[in-house]
């Protein structure tokens, strides 16, 4: 009794993957294994209309695979991403301290648009500057180690600007490293 229900749900899952794919009206048998034309093609009781068109002249589907979304993900990450879809991945970057380093700020084609194997996909990725732009009299680095004014010696009263990454301008006066 199970093996007839289960045999029952494999042909019903089987058809509807075929209904799914488009070939359930294309007129051919997964019986086999092998596209074999069936005999009728029109469902029985029913005739061709004028309507009804046929394969050769029908359009294709879309061609290639939708595009994901890469935006604020690592670069690696948009990488991993796109090797399924063998496309090219070409890199651009661009400084600045508003995200990360590595972090994908813009893509092209945009998100879901349909891509072949091959087709290029460009990202630009954020280059952090090599001074942080908080500290115009000094070049402190933007994504490195804290630092603390007794790093800074004998730099003293210099302009700070927010955001104030290292704090040190704690009283936000806009000057750092005061005594």
């Amino acid at each position: 009794m199970i093996a007839k229900h289960t045999k029952t749900r494999f042909a019903v899952a089987v058809a509807l993957l075929l209904l799914a794919a488009g070939c359930a009206d294309s007129g051919t048998s997964a019986a086999d294994g092998a596209a074999t034309p069936s005999a009728d093609p029109t469902p029985s009781g029913a005739s061709p209309s004028a309507s009804s068109s046929s394969s050769a002249s029908a359009p294709a589907g879309p061609v290639g695979n939708p595009l994901p979304e890469l935006l604020y993900r690592h670069v690696d990450v948009a990488r991993v991403l796109l090797e399924g879809l063998k496309v090219e991945l070409k890199v651009l970057q661009t400084t600045t301290a508003e995200f990360l380093p590595g972090t994908v700020i813009s893509q092209t084609p945009k998100p879901g648009a349909l891509v072949k194997a091959g087709q290029v996909v460009t990202v630009t990725t954020a280059d952090p500057p090599a001074c942080d732009p908080s500290y115009p009299s000094l070049c402190i680095a933007p994504f490195g180690p804290d630092v603390r004014c007794h790093d800074l010696r004998p730099n003293k009263g210099f302009e700070v600007l927010p955001p104030d990454r290292h704090r040190l301008d704690p009283d936000h006066d806009g000057v750092g490293c005061e005594d």
